[in-house]
């Protein structure tokens, strides 16, 4: 889950040598929290689809069998390429709103909504083979939080497998050792939903056991007055139909 907070600048304050700005967002513990309640209501659909699809998902406690695996999933990062550090630099809004990103409990953060290339392709590859796994599932949930609610902002989909074309020996520099087979993304248009609410005064901490490394995750900061998650099960049903159609008719068309 990737959440971007809000960062309010008052021009006036600042003119008059007042405070001029203040921020307020997520960390990533609270970011974790909200993930893995996502991920108990949209695993389950997203199983059933791919096994109507003839495909069996697993989730980490079921394909980790050994510690390095566990190490190399638990431990993933991402490479960063001089184009990621551009588009970071073009958008100005990373840098000033306040943003965290948490997976949900058993689960480890693949950031891939935020750029593809050769490198982290490579990357997600050889994790694939280090996993014994066919290919990757990697499901991304965008949120807004503001000193009121938190706000579903769109959810994305990625099927990522091995590429099937040996590299060649001319233009390799063009040729990716793994690939996006499908893709989908539910948000285009979407103004976003307010799914939980901030209570005024009181707070709490929640501790969360990760089953993977057995660790804990300990949220603390203004307690939650209520979350509504219904309907989310259908947006990622209709996630999942999408993006497995998009790959069995590109299977079907031999891409």
């Amino acid at each position: 889950m990737f959440d971007t907070g809000v960062h309010d600048f008052n021009a006036m304050a600042a003119t008059y040598g007042g405070t001029y700005s203040k921020s307020f967002g997520l960390n990533d513990a609270g970011a974790n929290l909200f993930a893995s309640e996502f991920a108990k209501r949209g695993v389950p659909v997203l199983k059933k689809r791919f096994e109507e699809h003839g495909m069996q998902l697993l989730t980490p406690i079921e394909f980790l069998e050994t510690d390095a695996q566990k190490a190399a999933y638990v431990g993933l990062e991402l490479p960063k390429s001089g184009y990621q550090k551009f588009a970071k630099a073009i958008r100005g809004w990373l840098d000033k709103n306040p943003s965290a990103s948490g997976a949900a409990d058993g689960f480890a953060m693949i950031p891939t909504h935020l750029w593809l290339d050769a490198g982290i392709m490579g990357v997600l590859e050889e994790l694939r083979m280090t996993l014994g796994l066919d290919g990757l599932a990697v499901l991304t949930n965008l949120t807004t939080s503001n000193p009121k609610t938190v706000r579903f902002a769109g959810a994305s989909l990625s099927i990522f497998g091995p590429n099937p074309e040996p590299k060649p020996e001319k233009f390799a520099k063009y040729w990716f050792p793994g690939l996006l087979y499908a893709g989908g993304t539910f948000g285009k248009g979407f103004k976003g939903l307010d799914f939980a609410y901030w209570a005024k005064k009181s707070k709490q901490t929640t501790s969360v056991p990760n089953p993977i490394d057995g660790s804990t995750t300990s949220y603390s900061g203004k307690a939650i007055e209520r979350a509504e998650y219904d309907g989310y099960d259908g947006v990622i049903d209709q996630l999942a139909r999408r993006t497995l159609e998009e790959l069995l008719a590109r299977y079907d068309k031999g891409k």
